[in-house]
């Protein structure tokens, strides 16, 4: 972050070829493809962008970067009223919470909302096992934490024992668009 305002983003870019319109008006349009939909996010998915940031140590502080980041005083202070700093071990928790449910949590939640809308068969997942690199602990379960899982470069036998049901939910939703089938 700079000034509150994240460096980078990754809206979906319209091309008018690849993706004709804003998804949003696809799914609304009903114009995309009818396959199941397995969508997820993590439970600390905000803490990876916040590495290299000045932690906020403060709730005045968590209040101007919220206002920063949302337009003002006021959306701070609603969604302060949300995401309360006194819910958090820290304000700069809370902030990254707030940055890991705005930007992937609640827009993967959306994606699934529309798709279902549009008659899809959609499941979601929630994971919550932090990630499996040495030193990245206090990451906890950041985004792309389940990657390591899904493709099996874990350790130990706890790592082994939600790596191995996790791979056979991908698979068998890639095999079969059912992550609980046979």
């Amino acid at each position: 972050y700079q000034g509150g305002t994240p460096l980078w983003s990754f809206p979906p870019v319209v091309d008018g070829t690849v993706i004709p319109d804003q998804p949003r008006t696809l799914f609304e349009e009903g114009n995309v493809a009818d396959v199941p939909y397995i969508l997820g996010s993590n439970t600390d998915e905000g803490t990876l962008f916040h590495i290299g940031s000045d932690p906020v140590v403060s709730e005045e502080e968590y209040l101007e970067a919220l206002g920063r980041r949302f337009g003002g005083e006021e959306n701070a202070q609603a969604i302060a009223e949300v995401y309360p700093v006194t819910d958090f071990a820290t304000p700069d928790e809370a902030l990254q919470r707030i940055t890991g449910d705005a930007g992937l949590v609640c827009t993967t939640h959306d994606t699934a909302l529309r798709a279902a809308a549009a008659g899809l068969q959609v499941r979601m997942y929630n994971f919550d096992f932090p990630i499996p690199i040495a030193g990245l602990e206090f990451l906890g379960a950041t985004h792309g934490a389940e990657i390591a899982f899904v493709f099996g470069s874990v350790n130990g036998e706890e790592q082994a024992a939600v790596g191995v049901p996790l791979r056979g939910y991908w698979s068998r939703f890639a095999a079969a668009g059912d992550p609980n089938g046979e």
